[in-house]
């Protein structure tokens, strides 16, 4: 088992934010975050999230490109300026 603590920490932060917007007594537990998805994870999750991370790295690249795209043909757009064709 292998623990995941900066999600443990985010788990943690939000939980507590949410237990004072709904008035709700009591810190987050150990017990809790122990619980949360996530946290605790096997040799096996963690080698299953290795072999993802090539197809999900691929996939954050594609469409990091895209919006750098549409954010040039916006300011491009832009700066012609008002009633001014394509």
């Amino acid at each position: 088992m292998h623990l995941n603590v900066p999600l443990a920490k985010a788990y943690a932060r939000e939980l507590n934010n949410l237990a004072k917007q709904l008035k709700l007594p009591g810190p987050v537990t150990l017990d809790q975050l122990a619980r949360a998805p996530g946290v605790l994870q096997t040799d096996e999750e963690l080698a299953v999230e290795e072999d993802l991370w090539p197809a999900v790295e691929k996939a954050l690249k594609q469409a990091l490109a895209q919006l750098v795209k549409m954010r040039e043909r916006e300011g491009a757009h832009l700066a012609r300026g008002p009633g001014k064709a394509d």
